[in-house]
């Protein structure tokens, strides 16, 4: 794994929005969409911390101190090091299956565990939305011609 590689892919498809405290992808077209759920394009949770690092740092220091931070010692789920989530931020539940490689924590709510779990499920789940929407769009379309001819 490229660390540098994927904080720059990060900074590509996520933002932060200070005004909410929300961090979320990116809105992307259908296309794009498609593609990353059969890529099943995800992003370690060290390449969020990094991003969050850099993206918050100013002259005077880190803006929201508490914003993520990294913690080392106390376990979490017998996992000797992991990220916590500041309480006051948010992270979309639909956008938290693009993240992996944890723990990344809030309280004491587990927000990505610290190894994959089904995320082929969920691809397939979501791949299956897709294809549903895209099936009644030709439908109707076929539908319209019909009537029209």
């Amino acid at each position: 794994m490229d660390i540098p590689a994927e904080i720059e892919q990060f900074k590509k498809d996520w933002e932060i929005d200070f005004g909410r405290r929300r961090i979320s992808r990116k809105s992307v077209g259908p296309v794009r969409a498609f593609l990353e759920l059969i890529l099943l394009r995800q992003y370690p949770v060290i390449a969020f911390y990094r991003f969050a690092q850099e993206h918050l740092a100013t002259e005077q220091g880190i803006v929201f101190p508490n914003f993520v931070d990294r913690n080392q010692g106390n376990e979490v789920a017998g996992v000797p090091s992991w990220f916590n989530l500041s309480e006051q931020w948010h992270i979309p539940e639909g956008d938290l299956k693009y993240l992996f490689l944890g723990p990344l924590v809030q309280g004491d709510r587990v927000l990505v565990p610290a190894y994959p779990e089904h995320r082929f499920m969920i691809s397939i789940w979501d791949m299956v939305k897709i294809f549903g929407t895209i099936g009644s769009a030709v439908g109707f379309l076929v539908w319209i011609v019909s009537l029209l001819t």
